[in-house]
C-alpha cells in the first residue's frame, strides 16, 4: 500500500512538502483503509480476508488479522480499542485490538456487508450491506438495534 501526505504552510515562503511511506503485506489487492483518530494506526483490508494494522510512525505491521472471506471495510472505534471489519461472508466483525482478539460477530445481513462506521461516542456500529439494509449495533454487546431498509 502506498500513500503520499502533501503538507503547505502559511508562512511567507511557499513550501510544500510530501511524504511518501509505502506499506508492503497484502498478497491482493487492498480493498478499504482507515486511520485512527490520533492517527498512530492505519488498518487495511484486502479481498483475501487478511487486515493489517500499521504503526504510522514506525512503519510497521503490528497485527495481521487473517479472516476466511474478503473484507471490504474497516473503521477504528473513537477510542481506537475496537475494530470493526466489513465481510463478504454477510457479517461485520469487532476486534479487540487491546487483547487482538475477535470480540463479535454479527449476524442479520443476508448479503455482503461493504461498510462499517462507529458513530462519534463510539457507541454505535452502523453496518451498510448489499442486501440494501444498513444495520445498527451495540459494538460491546452485539445487540442489534436497529435495522434500516430502503436503499437500493
Amino acid at each position: 500500500m502506498t500513500s503520499k501526505e502533501i503538507t503547505t504552510n502559511a508562512q511567507v515562503e511557499d513550501t510544500i512538502w510530501v511524504f511518501e511511506c509505502y506499506l508492503d503485506g497484502h498478497d491482493v489487492g487492498v480493498n478499504a483503509v482507515a486511520f485512527s483518530n490520533d492517527g498512530q494506526f492505519v488498518a487495511s483490508s484486502s479481498e483475501d480476508g487478511s487486515v493489517r494494522l500499521w504503526n504510522t510512525k514506525t512503519k510497521r505491521q503490528i497485527i495481521d488479522i487473517k479472516n476466511s472471506n474478503g473484507i471490504y471495510g474497516v473503521a477504528f472505534s473513537p477510542d481506537g480499542q475496537l475494530l470493526a471489519l466489513a465481510s463478504e461472508d454477510k457479517t461485520a466483525i469487532v476486534w479487540n485490538l487491546i487483547t487482538g482478539e475477535q470480540l463479535l460477530k454479527l449476524e442479520g445481513h443476508s448479503d455482503w456487508v461493504v461498510g462499517v462506521a462507529f458513530s462519534p461516542d463510539g457507541r454505535l456500529l452502523a453496518s451498510a450491506s448489499h442486501d440494501e439494509t444498513v444495520i445498527l449495533w451495540n459494538p460491546t454487546t452485539g445487540e442489534q438495534l436497529l435495522k434500516l431498509e430502503g436503499h437500493s
